[in-house]
């Protein structure tokens, strides 16, 4: 402990100490009075013999208190604080985390983040005092960081824009948070003006992206300090919790949907508890299951699938029965939309299609067939009117385009703009007898459950692929000419293509064709959203359609919103703070009703860690009570008080008696 100002405790004591005592050694000057007697005044005895100015000092409680009042006092002149780690700024930027995994309760009734905003306004107290920045700013941080208040020296101002910070269900991204504070760091290189860093979180924050200007946290500061929040000695409360949701309809029965889900474990012991998954209100599954308990490197995780018959649509949850620290990942939802058919554009020669095609096409009973020309199309898409976009795939038929549409395609004895057909090896090979496929891509998505032992097929010797097509084209089957079937591989759409015409070849009467078909058309749909269920996570935002006519979306859920659409025909919500199931009014199904989870591996790990690593330093965590010098004159002058209560007290119940 130091004294800011000890001169002022010196000249203080040596003024004030000899007066009590000085006032202590003097005796009251006494007027003589006749009394008939003294039995009255038994008290008034001791002070009968006064025969001098001065008395012997006499050590009583009352001297003893106001001696110990006075020394306060004298002490609280002096400012005394309590020495801790010296800020190396005058100027503090506080990080703030209130992603998901500050809403675990440790203990108590308190989140972390309850605990967070309480260390944080422990630090505002101490500003501009010794050791310690003179102002201060604060940015609340979870998948997007905020400015919650600016650069301020008055305490008030800091202390309400703590108090302000709501919890999210958002993982905490805290490389973006200190982009944020690095851009109020200023550009001086001098590390004395540029601000001190404090982070106050958990740890539980995204890895820094690997191969991108984001690959390690960084921030241009005179110094960075982190405060640990929650658990003891780098550990956590027990916590389970399902961090990823998936279901998608069978591309053979769209009655049935294949529900995914991942599970972790943060503690140390195994958790077994029952996974209950519900359509709607209803029940449809219950298990027990036994997640295995956390290690020192990782998480414990365990997989369950499930097959659902939803002929329909609905809602499907899943809910862990036992309750733990964090509740957010305890339940998780994704919203299936009922099977809709494809919708099929037809394009085929101006002598019409093959009946074959036509016949395969309708067997799959779309909700929409149009057959088309190849002069329709290219006018069409030469004058950019995207017809195809309305289309869950676009087949042609011997027609082979000038350009590719944006929706995905197959093609039937024709190739792709850049396929070239293979020459054939002698002049009579293109017309010679019948050829076989000798192996095909098995494992490809496309070629599932298609047998092509028994396919024979005329009338094309194979294609070649370019090189600026290489990365992109899969050989899906290969006859002993070259490759006859194959797909371009792109991320919004695929193109499949059959270079030999179905009429040449015994592939119609072979049931594979069918199978092959439907994995075109469930990879087409899949693509197009279509055969996935509809979830999103928390700090994502969501592209909706809109009905016809509606002015406004009015989102009901665990947060409120009211958007106006502006007459556009797709509207992109707010990014999701609060995880949860919205309803959405205004908005065209099945994006009508969104569910959005927390579904973040990092964020369920409520494990505290000790340490961060920024600047490529490793951070250690330390206590907010130990950054900078703690005053201790508050403290002394409420002692003071409250022994001045005591002194008068004692001395009214004396004078009384």
């Amino acid at each position: 402990m130091t004294f800011l100002t000890p001169w002022a405790t010196i000249t203080a004591a040596a003024l004030a100490l000899p007066a009590l005592l000085f006032l202590y050694f003097l005796k009251l000057r006494r007027f003589p009075l006749r009394i008939p007697s003294t039995l009255l005044w038994r008290k008034s005895i001791e002070d009968l013999q006064v025969n001098a100015p001065f008395q012997r000092l006499r050590i009583t409680l009352l001297f003893l208190l106001q001696l110990l009042i006075l020394s306060l006092f004298i002490l609280a002149l002096g400012q005394p604080v309590i020495e801790g780690d010296q800020a190396a700024s005058t100027r503090l930027i506080i990080l703030i985390d209130r992603s998901a995994s500050m809403n675990a309760r440790d203990e108590g009734d308190q989140s972390r983040l309850d605990l967070a905003k309480a260390a944080a306004l422990d630090i505002i107290d101490r500003l501009g005092g010794a050791g310690n920045p003179s102002e201060a700013m604060i940015i609340a941080f979870a998948a997007s960081p905020q400015v919650v208040m600016a650069f301020d020296g008055d305490r008030r101002g800091p202390r309400d824009a703590v108090q302000s910070i709501r919890p999210t269900d958002e993982p905490a991204d805290l490389g973006a948070a200190l982009e944020l504070a690095d851009a109020f760091a200023g550009a001086d290189e001098d590390e004395a003006q540029l601000p001190m860093v404090m982070v106050i979180s958990d740890g539980g924050v995204m890895p820094p992206e690997v191969g991108s200007s984001r690959a390690a946290f960084r921030v241009r500061a005179a110094e960075v300090r982190y405060v640990p929040i929650g658990g003891q000695g780098g550990a956590g409360p027990a916590n389970a919790g399902i961090v990823a949701i998936s279901a998608r309809r069978r591309f053979d029965d769209l009655a049935h949907v294949d529900l995914f889900l991942r599970l972790l474990n943060a503690s140390p012991l195994p958790v077994d508890t029952a996974l209950t998954v519900r359509v709607d209100d209803a029940a449809v599954a219950v298990r027990n299951i036994s997640i295995p308990a956390a290690t020192d490197e990782q998480p414990g995780e365990a997989a369950e699938s499930f097959d659902l018959e939803l002929p329909g649509g609905g809602l499907i949850t899943a809910a862990l029965g036992t309750p733990d620290a964090l509740a957010t990942d305890d339940i998780a939802s994704a919203v299936m939309a009922a099977p809709q058919p494809p919708s099929i554009l037809l394009i085929a020669r101006d002598g019409g299609p093959d009946a074959f095609v036509l016949g395969l096409l309708e067997s799959v009973e779309p909700t929409k067939l149009e057959v088309r020309s190849a002069a329709w199309f290219d006018q069409s898409q030469a004058a950019g009117e995207g017809i195809s976009r309305e289309f869950d795939l676009v087949v042609f038929d011997r027609v082979e385009p000038a350009r590719l549409p944006d929706s995905p395609t197959l093609f039937f004895g024709g190739l792709p703009p850049g396929i070239r057909p293979r020459a054939p090896a002698s002049e009579n090979a293109s017309e010679g007898g019948a050829s076989r496929i000798v192996s095909w891509n098995r494992a490809h998505p496309l070629m599932r459950h298609v047998e092509l032992d028994d396919l024979i097929f005329e009338g094309f010797t194979g294609f070649e692929i370019p090189a600026e097509l290489q990365d992109d084209t899969v050989e899906l089957a290969i006859s002993r000419a070259g490759p006859v079937i194959g797909v371009i591989e792109g991320r919004d759409a695929q193109h499949v293509f059959v270079g030999f015409e179905l009429v040449r070849s015994n592939w119609p009467a072979d049931v594979s064709l069918i199978i092959f078909l439907k994995n075109v058309l469930d990879h087409a749909m899949g693509l197009r959203g279509s055969g996935d269920s509809i979830s999103v996570r928390t700090g994502e935002v969501a592209r909706v359609p809109v009905v016809p006519g509606s002015e406004r979306l009015l989102v009901r859920g665990p947060a409120d919103a009211d958007i106006d659409t502006g007459g556009r025909s797709h509207v992109t919500l707010p990014a999701f703070r609060r995880a949860g199931v919205y309803a959405i009014e205004g908005a065209a199904e099945p994006m009508d009703q969104i569910a959005v989870n927390l579904a973040d591996a990092v964020e369920s790990d409520i494990r505290v860690r000790g340490d961060l690593v920024i600047n490529a330093a490793a951070v250690v965590g330390g206590e907010a009570r130990h950054i900078g010098a703690r005053e201790l004159w508050p403290w002394l002058v409420a002692a003071a008080l409250a022994l001045l209560v005591i002194e008068w007290m004692i001395y009214a119940v004396k004078a009384r008696g």
